[in-house]
């Protein structure tokens, strides 16, 4: 939300690096969201 903000709000005024950021911060997410479903589905024996 912080990069979202200063994208809006004027803080990042070469687009394709704001783009590339926003992308990162993206791919950052999914990425982190699937090691923590892969660390909570483990093997249940």
């Amino acid at each position: 939300l912080y990069d979202v903000s200063q994208i809006i709000n004027g803080g990042e005024t070469n687009y394709v690096m704001a783009t590339m950021g926003l992308y990162l911060d993206i791919y950052n997410i999914f990425v982190n969201l699937l090691s923590l479903l892969m660390a909570f589905s483990g093997e249940k024996d």
